[in-house]
């Protein structure tokens, strides 16, 4: 009954890979099986590589992200013991800062280090525009509201100094 009910491809191709095709032979579970094995398109290692390599960080991607995003691509890869390597060499290739990307490659880094600097120069980052931001929300009102520091020169300059 499962077999009538699939498409006329489904079973040109159930038929196609089991010659000796007998139908008491299989179980709901080894049909379905059999069915998804057929109709799952694999992707090999060379396409996992490429979708790598194409990679980039994209506009509103953080540094972070980016990395994880080449880290988990990588295991798909088969890079072996050099898949640190490679997410290192890739986040360097395609960060989307070029200051940063310049640094790091004049620096020799394992790529443990890479990931520490950029998270921390990334930090660095969001606080310098926070602190931007601020200043540019309350720099008006400073100007409205001028401290005024009033010093008497005349006690500052009467007072005998410590060493006499």
């Amino acid at each position: 009954m499962l077999f009538m009910s699939l498409g006329t491809e489904a079973k040109k191709r159930l038929t196609q890979r089991a010659n000796d095709f007998k139908l008491n032979d299989y179980t709901l579970a080894t049909f379905h099986a059999e069915l998804t094995e057929m109709f799952t398109q694999a992707t090999g290692v060379t396409f996992e590589r490429i979708a790598l390599f194409r990679r980039r960080q994209r506009p509103s991607e953080s540094l972070r992200d980016f990395h994880a995003a080449l880290s988990k691509m990588v295991v798909k890869c088969d890079s072996g013991n050099r898949a640190d390597s490679v997410v290192r060499d890739l986040f360097v290739s395609y960060i989307r800062d070029t200051e940063l990307q310049k640094r790091l490659c004049r620096e020799q880094m394992d790529p443990e280090e890479t990931l520490r600097l950029t998270v921390a120069y990334e930090m660095g980052l969001l606080r310098q525009r926070t602190i931007q931001e601020v200043q540019r929300n309350s720099g008006p009102q400073e100007a409205q509201h001028p401290q005024h520091h009033d010093v008497d020169m005349n006690n500052t300059l009467d007072k005998p100094s410590i060493e006499e």
